[in-house]
């Protein structure tokens, strides 16, 4: 008998209340942290990371950098202007440093019930299930399954994630006054007084960094494209930001956002309730 794979249970606000101001100051408090800038990675907006894990916190980790720039792709080719998938998924690589540096996520759930890494990633399911709304096509969902599965077949593993998610609040951070070249970033779980604590997190400023750098690579691949690399940019951050509204309002609708913004000098921040 087969089994039907069900995502882990996101707690509802009747069972985990979201964070108030102070417990997201505290949070923050507690889980930001300064990080080198030649020792950035990719993980997803999922709360269940452990402390200590890749800074660049962004849907889908690189996974998603790909949907991105597949959605990219898609938007181009109707207006006439030809950028391959291969193409994107080799800026990509290159962007992250490599494909043996890719990063993606499953959990034990996926594993246990589907076998199939891909379906460990809510971001991932979702672009999935309604390509439209992702602005991909059914041809690149395919595309990106068999990306996905060919980096596994090559030994390039996903982080496996455990357990529940039980995220009570999305945090959005960004940074001012950051002349200094340091970077901040701020981990998915923390202690706090009722016990461990996780959110979903969004690194804003180091997510469109990597969108600035794959349209960069991007403009490099054709005369065409390196006439239209402004516009190739500001399309690439417009889409990763619809997708990320998406897979929020999939998996976040009803939790409390905060706009985390911090001092890159100093490593001060202020919260506040969006």
């Amino acid at each position: 008998m087969e089994l039907e794979y069900m995502e882990p249970k996101h707690q509802g606000p009747e069972e985990l209340k979201g964070l108030s101001l102070a417990e997201a100051s505290l949070f923050a408090e507690k889980a930001l942290r300064e990080i080198r800038r030649d020792d950035m990675r990719a993980r997803c907006i999922d709360g269940r990371y452990p402390e200590g894990s890749a800074a660049i916190a962004m849907p889908g980790g690189d996974a998603g950098l790909l949907a991105a720039g597949l959605g990219l792709a898609h938007r181009m080719r109707g207006k006439g202007i030809e950028v391959s998938n291969e193409a994107i998924r080799d800026a990509v690589f290159q962007v992250i440093g490599g494909k043996e540096k890719f990063n993606y996520h499953t959990d034990q759930h996926a594993l246990e019930h589907s076998g199939t890494a891909f379906d460990g990633c809510g971001h991932c399911r979702l672009l999935a299930g309604d390509p439209n709304s992702y602005f991909l096509d059914r041809e690149q969902v395919d595309f990106f399954r068999k990306t996905i599965e060919g980096l596994k077949a090559e030994g390039i593993k996903p982080d496996v994630l455990s357990g529940d998610h039980r995220e009570r609040a999305v945090m959005v951070i960004r940074s001012a006054n950051n002349a200094s070249g340091k970077v901040w970033a701020l981990d998915g779980q923390a202690k706090l007084d009722s016990g461990a604590t996780q959110v979903f997190v969004y690194q804003s400023d180091l997510a469109e960094q990597r969108f600035a750098e794959l349209a960069k690579v991007l403009a490099g691949t054709s005369s065409e494209a390196k006439e239209h690399q402004v516009e190739i940019e500001d399309t690439l951050k417009r889409i990763a930001e619809i997708q990320l509204q998406r897979t929020k309002e999939a998996l976040a609708e009803d939790l409390p956002l905060y706009t985390i913004t911090i001092d890159g000098e100093t490593g001060k921040f202020s919260v506040e309730k969006t």
